[in-house]
């Protein structure tokens, strides 16, 4: 219940943004910086603030970096398998 309580806003959000473009509630000019408003200023910001508030723990952070690090690790060879492949 705690993952509908947190996910069912963001999709109400989506869903009330869609119906206001199909009835054209705003014009195009607006929408465009609005988009370009909330990509490089409100995200960013928004990420910095949870970000700043987390948490950490060393057990935690050095498991997602063990995770992330396998991972690039196994993307990179799939990539250069894929490269060798294709040649």
């Amino acid at each position: 219940m705690e993952v509908i309580n947190s996910i069912a806003p963001v999709f109400l959000l989506i869903i009330f943004g869609k119906i206001l473009s199909l009835l054209n509630f705003f014009p195009d000019s607006f929408l465009e910086e609005l988009n370009r408003f909330v990509y490089y200023i409100a995200l960013p910001g928004l990420l910095i603030a949870s970000t700043s508030e987390a948490e950490f723990s060393f057990e935690t952070t050095s498991n997602m970096v063990i995770l992330f690090t396998i991972a690039t690790l196994f993307s990179l060879i799939v990539f250069f398998t894929f490269l060798i492949i294709i040649k």
